[in-house]
């Protein structure tokens, strides 16, 4: 039942009349159970522009920050901001007229197989009936006959005109982020860490730099907030380090193929800024120069190797580190995200300095003897040990494989868009204005 004896009404702090909230509590719950699941059913005669804000029972352990997914429309979160002493739940403005939401903690939801909603970690449903529709077929006839000469045609035209490229890409206007920002104070974060192939370590000697980037990382050394900087670098073969310390070894696979990657670490502190350096030692990283730092073309697939080896790398590393915030330059090491394990909740941030840059590859023009016998998505998978369907989702743009582009879905997907920022507002109001992207 959706009401029992044991639920309790929820206090409401912010909200709007015509609803019924209230909070479901299962003190006997299990590992793979929520604690309590906030229930809100409204009938209104227009959307409700306020957020909504109840308390928490003070039975729930929850702490600030954490987010809660609505079951039924897994876009929107919600968030345990604190005031005081009290504890509540903000939860998003732009709910449509009448709803009924279901918001239980990140962590115990996951999807139903084939829909579009959420359902509790574990859940066995029934599946759901087949409609009437689906079982008189035999109407849809000359429905199916029709859409397969279009299909026919279409392939006719693409057959005619086989060295064309066609770009489908659907165009929407903006809309608001539906993820809450509380006003209770946040905590700094204690610990950074970024990943860049340009760097530098001061008394060392060591400035591999090609531009702009090597600039603000240097002087990231010097004014980052105080508390640990992380930073990840590929090691280059003309580059003197000097003394290390090994600090791990693990092992990617790449194209099908197992790499050993050998890590070492120094550190230094400045301006009570703790900066510690992870140093990644591997063929396709020592086989640069520091004068020319970045593989070029990216239609060479020993290039599109050294990006997933990248990636994977860094992810691997805040895996091991878990930081507090993941503080992503450009598209270089964007993909990283999607490397993550779904226990891994690191907030990531995606500075833009220079987004004509993307990471853009034109699968068409791969200079690959094993690429034409197969299909661009299964090749790049291979390369990049993603599924086909998570560089579908998450790196095509506009018809090309787009590495910023996965940065950027994955940062409106789990953080509702919060995250994404260019180097000065002028910057950012122009990547808006010219880049369909963002």
């Amino acid at each position: 039942a959706l009401r029992t004896p044991d639920d309790r009404a929820a206090e409401a702090l912010v909200s709007t009349s015509d609803e019924l909230a209230y909070w479901k509590v299962d003190m006997q719950h299990g590992s793979g159970s929520p604690q309590g699941m906030l229930v809100v059913l409204k009938v209104a005669a227009r959307p409700t522009t306020k957020m909504s804000e109840y308390r928490i029972p003070p039975e729930l352990d929850y702490k600030e920050g954490q987010g809660f997914v609505d079951l039924l429309h897994p876009k929107r979160m919600a968030m345990v901001v604190r005031k005081g002493d009290v504890l509540s739940l903000l939860v998003p403005d732009w709910l449509p007229e009448a709803h009924v939401a279901l918001f239980t903690p990140n962590g115990y939801a996951e999807y139903d197989d084939g829909s579009d909603w959420m359902v509790c970690t574990g859940a066995e449903l029934p599946p759901l009936p087949q409609t009437m529709c689906e079982k008189r077929t035999e109407r849809l006839v000359l429905t199916w006959g029709g859409f397969s000469a279009v299909g026919l045609l279409v392939v006719l035209v693409l057959a005619c005109n086989a060295r064309s490229i066609i770009y489908i890409s659907v165009v929407r206007e903006p809309t608001r982020p539906a993820c809450p920002v509380g006003a209770a104070d946040r905590e700094a974060p204690k610990h950074v860490f970024t990943a860049s192939i340009e760097h530098s370590i001061p008394g060392r000697g060591v400035k591999v730099s090609a531009g702009g980037l090597g600039k603000v990382e240097e002087q990231m050394l010097r004014e980052h907030p105080q508390g640990t900087l992380s930073l990840a670098h590929p090691m280059f073969g003309d580059v003197d380090y000097g003394p290390l310390d090994e600090f791990m070894d693990f092992e990617i696979f790449v194209d099908g193929k197992e790499h050993k990657v050998k890590v070492y670490t120094m550190e230094s502190e400045v301006n009570q800024i703790k900066r510690v350096w992870y140093l990644l030692r591997h063929e396709l990283f020592t086989e640069r120069s520091k004068r020319a730092p970045y593989p070029s073309p990216m239609t060479k697939i020993r290039n599109l190797r050294y990006f997933s080896l990248w990636n994977q790398c860094v992810a691997y590393l805040l895996h091991e580190l878990q930081p507090d915030v993941y503080h992503c330059m450009d598209y270089h090491a964007a993909m990283a995200p999607l490397y993550f394990s779904k226990d891994t909740k690191i907030p990531t941030i995606l500075v833009l300095h220079n987004a004509d840059y993307m990471g853009i590859v034109e699968t068409d023009f791969i200079n690959d003897r094993f690429w034409k016998p197969v299909s661009a998505l299964r090749r790049l998978s291979l390369v990049f040990n993603l599924k086909q369907a998570t560089i579908r989702r998450y790196a095509m743009f506009e018809g090309r494989f787009n590495m910023l582009k996965a940065g950027v879905a994955y940062i409106r997907e789990v953080q509702a868009g919060h995250g994404v920022c260019a180097v000065s507002a002028n910057y950012a109001a122009e990547l808006q204005r010219e880049r369909s992207l963002f």
